[in-house]
């Protein structure tokens, strides 16, 4: 830690490994904030975004809190834009439990269920978390996982959304699948599956077709599979093989002429 110089931002990611057999392989990397100063910071930052943000092969959480006003305001979705990566982010609005809860239904709804007027409508999906506790005096990290539900969305957020008719009960759910970190997760997941669907499963199949065409080849010019052979296509090959070995091969060798004059002084 002695080595860091602070005045500039480190691109040497640092790697922690968690495996599960329940878990999906997935490399997260945790890009520093954007700041505007120092300029070399903001200037570094941006540049190391823009990086992963160009690289096709990644899929993006884009973070903003909830209380923001204007997301479209925000350098992280117009850089999200300006990449043209919009299909393959997850924005995440964070301090849910401190939104005013006068703008709830008017400005939280609407983004988590992508009809709002901002850009992120076109995201691949936008669920709002509470990443930490400002409200109960108990911490999260204290609570039990039965607790931590109850100490976060559905004591704070979930009692502002009004009970909604037996007809909109699809939209309901609809919405409460945009909340959580749980809910956060089986959506990265369902984006990573699509992306190897979509993508890493047909980039592979187009690398590998030219050599599958190649080993094809290679089999074709062994000549007709042996049970299609009639027997005098079988003498035929016998006989093509017998010369290749008897001629070709040695001349190959360099051990023609001594074959040959061994043959005659034998007769």
């Amino acid at each position: 830690m002695d080595g860091i110089d602070r005045h500039t931002v480190e691109s040497e990611e640092v790697n922690v490994l968690i495996r599960s057999p329940a878990m999906t392989n997935i490399e997260f990397v945790d890009l520093p904030g954007i700041v505007a100063d120092p300029a070399l910071k903001k200037e570094q930052t941006e540049g190391l975004v823009k990086g992963y943000l160009r690289d096709r092969k990644n899929l993006v959480l884009c973070v903003e809190e909830a209380t923001c006003g204007n997301l479209d305001a925000t350098q992280a979705v117009g850089l999200v834009n300006a990449a043209g990566r919009a299909a393959q982010t997850i924005m995440v609005l964070t301090k849910t439990d401190l939104v005013d809860p006068s703008v709830i239904r008017g400005r939280l709804w609407p983004r988590v269920m992508r009809i709002s007027n901002e850009s992120i409508k076109e995201f691949a999906g936008c669920v709002a978390v509470i990443n930490r506790n400002h409200h109960e005096p108990r911490s999260l990290v204290e609570a039990t996982e039965d607790e931590l539900e109850e100490l976060t969305f559905e004591s704070r957020v979930f009692k502002k959304l009004p009970e909604m008719p037996q007809r909109m009960s699809e939209l309901d759910s609809k919405l409460r699948s945009n909340l959580t970190v749980p809910n956060l997760i089986a959506q990265v997941e369902a984006m990573y599956r699509t992306y190897i669907i979509d993508h890493w499963q047909a980039a592979a199949q187009e690398m590998l077709e030219p050599k599958v065409d190649e080993a094809q080849q290679a089999v074709r010019r062994l000549g007709p599979p042996v049970d299609q052979l009639t027997i005098g296509q079988d003498l035929e090959q016998a006989a093509h093989t017998a010369i290749i070995q008897e001629v070709f091969l040695p001349l190959q060798q360099g051990s023609f002429t001594t074959s040959l004059a061994s043959r005659c002084e034998g007769r």
